[in-house]
């Protein structure tokens, strides 16, 4: 059944825009206790849109922002470059505090996005993303990051959003968006568990580069890089062996690797330690804005699953589906197509549908769990799936490349001890998320109901 809602001529707003859903009553009903509103742009001393320039993957030039590392209300670290010259650099060097909001996507959920850089970082930031640096006497950046990200902030940054093939909400209409101000004790609030928040997510990602580091060093590899061949010669009875005519299968870097390793390393082959089943593919007719979560590949992380960019499905389907494609406790999810190699282990066991590019390994013996995943993440698995996957502009890694993916075994006290520094690093990064979300909704609770309430109910 159809909405109807009437709104005064008199009353419309930005130049007389005239579409409908500008006017819905979620967006302009009037509900809040907290009364004290400005605009985005009173509050901003700077913004600036990003670098169009192509991008690329072989460290040339200076990591750049995209959306992908805009996570939980943080900017993670850039997996791409671009070569720009310095004095573009230091146009767009991005600050300490700085946020990037995410103005342009195809998908509508994913368009204002924002995170905050909490380290000082050598890194510039893409087109479609922002940069905002707000007056820190009215507004202090960790709560302009958290209301950007709160249910009342996304809600009016939606309203903004002009929708065609692609969502857009310009720098212009970002600034036109409303914000509460809070008195300085309640944004020191939010500043100062923030900062516990982005405390907890800096030493998760030291504690699993350290376990990453000790998997390394036993395997005699904390020191090697493959070199720069600008050729290499492979026989034609080897070819004709591996049915593979595409160059990059043969590169010296896979041998060379593996002859570094120690020969006291023993290996085991998946297929040897856990079984896997592949996900399912619903078809994008059936995703639907309210339902189960579907995850894609481009959900998983090796530090968990990404839900901002989840699609969902209906509920009678997943009742259909879960029984074969509902991840559980005690499994890990791997990725097999697009972006292969990705894999994450479930603690706990979660509601939704894998996508037909996500593998879950179940029955896992004789390894520990945390173990794999730090395996699967390593360049030892990277460089076998990257040799297998190859040939093709899309990857795609073969159920019986995987099976035989070979996995290295470094003795119990080492796995265990690398096993405990990743459940550490994953509690930590739950942590600091737990805090986020909790900030978000003490936002949200005082936007609704009043700071002094919020700061009783939230900040005792």
């Amino acid at each position: 059944m159809p909405d109807i809602f009437i709104y005064r001529k008199s009353k419309l707003e930005d130049g007389l825009r005239f579409e409908a859903e500008f006017y819905r009553p979620k967006y302009i009903s009037n509900e809040y206790k907290h009364n004290n509103w400005k605009l985005i742009g009173s509050i901003l001393k700077f913004s600036q849109y990003g670098l169009g320039f192509s991008l690329n993957e072989e460290g040339i030039g200076y990591p750049i922002f995209r959306l992908n590392e805009i996570e939980n209300g943080f900017l993670t670290y850039p997996k791409k470059f671009v070569d720009i010259n310095q004095e573009k650099y230091e146009e767009y060097k991005l600050k300490k505090n700085d946020i990037l909001f995410c103005r342009t996507n195809g998908n509508f959920f994913l368009v204002g996005r924002a995170g905050i850089l909490k380290e000082d970082l050598d890194a510039v930031f893409a087109s479609y993303l922002v940069r905002i640096r707000p007056n820190s006497s009215h507004i202090l950046p960790e709560f302009l990051n958290i209301y950007l990200n709160s249910s009342v902030g996304k809600l009016n940054i939606q309203r903004r959003a002009m929708q065609s093939n692609q969502t857009n909400v310009s720098a212009a209409q970002l600034k036109k968006i409303p914000i509460p101000i809070f008195d300085k004790k309640f944004q020191m609030k939010i500043k100062e568990n923030f900062e516990v928040s982005s405390t907890k997510l800096t030493q998760a990602k030291n504690i699993y580069a350290e376990a990453e580091k000790i998997f390394y060093k036993s395997l005699g590899l904390d020191n090697w890089s493959p070199k720069e061949n600008l050729y290499y010669v492979e026989k034609y009875q080897n070819i004709f062996k591996k049915k593979r005519i595409d160059a990059e299968h043969f590169h010296p870097k896979f041998k060379d690797m593996f002859n570094k390793i120690s020969s006291k390393i023993k290996f085991n082959k998946i297929k040897n330690i856990a079984k896997f089943a592949k996900g399912v593919e619903p078809g994008s007719s059936n995703y639907v804005d309210v339902g189960i979560p579907f995850f894609r590949v481009s959900n998983i992380t090796k530090f968990g699953l990404q839900e901002n960019n989840i699609m969902f499905i209906r509920n009678e389907m997943y009742n259909n589906l879960k029984e074969d494609y509902n991840p559980k406790k005690g499994e890990i999810l791997l990725s097999k197509d697009g972006t292969p190699g990705i894999a994450f282990y479930l603690k706990d066991s979660i509601e939704g549908i894998i996508s037909g590019g996500l593998l879950r390994l179940h029955s896992i013996k004789n390894i520990l769990p945390y173990y794999l995943e730090v395996v699967l993440n390593s360049k030892i698995v990277q460089y076998q799936m990257e040799r297998d996957s190859g040939g093709s502009i899309i990857k795609h890694w073969k159920p019986d490349e995987i099976s035989n993916t070979l996995i290295p075994r470094i003795g119990s006290t080492l796995e265990n001890k690398i096993s405990k520094l990743i459940m550490k690093s994953h509690d930590l990064r739950k942590e600091s998320k737990d805090i986020t979300n909790y900030l978000i909704d003490a936002t949200d609770h005082a936007i609704f109901f009043g700071q002094e309430k919020a700061m009783k109910n939230y900040f005792r």
